[in-house]
């Protein structure tokens, strides 16, 4: 036991002298363990825990005594790494910036990069996206974008400023059926078909002639009739005179045509005709006078009547 301590010591002394050498330390451990006869152990680095009969341990890790001796069971210590530089641990080696947008390299989350040309209004965006309606940009071909799907609002689902005539009826038109045909029920200008408005609406009126008087050739966007219960076209009475038939008594009239059943114009009214009387002068009771005088007949008198219940003869004969 006391030539194993003096071993250990000698050893010890060795290293520092001779710089630690891995010769002189296997020496001295195999002299210590062949010299002492009553130490059984193994020391082992790392993990094992050398087991002596004596008062020497060794540490669980690193295989060094208590007395502060390195065991060592293949001449490395177990606390010893090499290194050769740095481990790379992904396996690749990077050889350039990061990727991202506007490198002009389409990387898989980009749909487009134009590098530099990258623009919010032209066809691949500042975020490497491809312009479309309804992002929020507008783009090329694009009067305005709003990113809604109303198709009634300012903007349209199409990305076209509302106008009149695009088949979309905003709030501001009466109506919109996307053409520019005004003999429908919606004119050009957005605005339904009414009598009145100057269009012939096919189907539906004979006439418009813009104006509200009935008493043209156009009544209420009907072509006037000799029927229709107004005073209209060429009437000088409702439904009678002008191309119609001849008006009656009383009714209004601009000459004898205009007036029907015998009846004249007198004053602008139709009437009876009036009744003409023939005067003659009496003839003298003597031949010389009945010989010096003629019978001739007086200016006939009109006796005119429009509250006749009948007409009377002109021809009527002398009082």
């Amino acid at each position: 036991m006391q030539f194993g301590r003096w071993g250990w010591g000698l050893a010890i002394v060795g290293c520092f002298l001779s710089g630690c050498s891995d010769d002189a330390a296997t020496a001295s451990a195999t002299d210590s363990s062949s010299g002492g006869g009553s130490d059984t152990g193994t020391s082992t680095s790392g993990a094992t825990t050398t087991t002596s009969a004596g008062d020497e341990t060794t540490s669980p890790t690193s295989g060094v005594s208590a007395t502060g001796s390195t065991g060592s069971t293949g001449g490395t210590s177990s606390d010893e790494t090499s290194s050769t530089g740095p481990i790379n641990t992904t396996g690749s080696e990077s050889t350039g910036p990061a990727p991202t947008c506007g490198d002009g390299v389409i990387d898989p989350d980009e749909a487009c990069d134009d590098g530099p040309n990258n623009a919010d209004d032209g066809p691949c965006t500042t975020q490497c996206q491809l312009a479309v309606c309804g992002d929020g940009l507008v783009g090329p071909g694009e009067a305005c974008d709003d990113a809604n799907q109303v198709d009634d609002d300012e903007c349209t689902n199409n990305c076209a400023l509302a106008s009149c005539g695009d088949g979309i009826k905003q709030p501001a038109e009466a109506c919109d059926d996307g053409n520019a045909d005004d003999t429908d029920a919606c004119l050009a200008t957005c605005v339904a078909a009414s009598c009145g408005d100057g269009v012939v609406q096919a189907g539906v009126e004979a006439c418009d002639d813009g104006n509200a008087d009935d008493g043209d050739d156009c009544t209420g966007c009907q072509v006037a009739v000799c029927d229709d219960g107004v005073k209209n076209g060429g009437e000088t009475d409702i439904d009678c005179g002008g191309d119609c038939p001849g008006c009656g008594v009383d009714l209004a009239c601009n000459g004898h045509p205009d007036c029907g059943g015998g009846l004249l114009c007198n004053n602008n009214l139709c009437s009876f005709p009036c009744r003409a009387r023939r005067s003659r002068r009496r003839s003298p009771t003597s031949p010389a006078a009945r010989s010096r005088s003629t019978s001739t007949p007086t200016a006939p008198r009109r006796r005119c009547s429009s509250t006749a219940s009948r007409p009377r003869s002109a021809a009527a004969g002398p009082g």
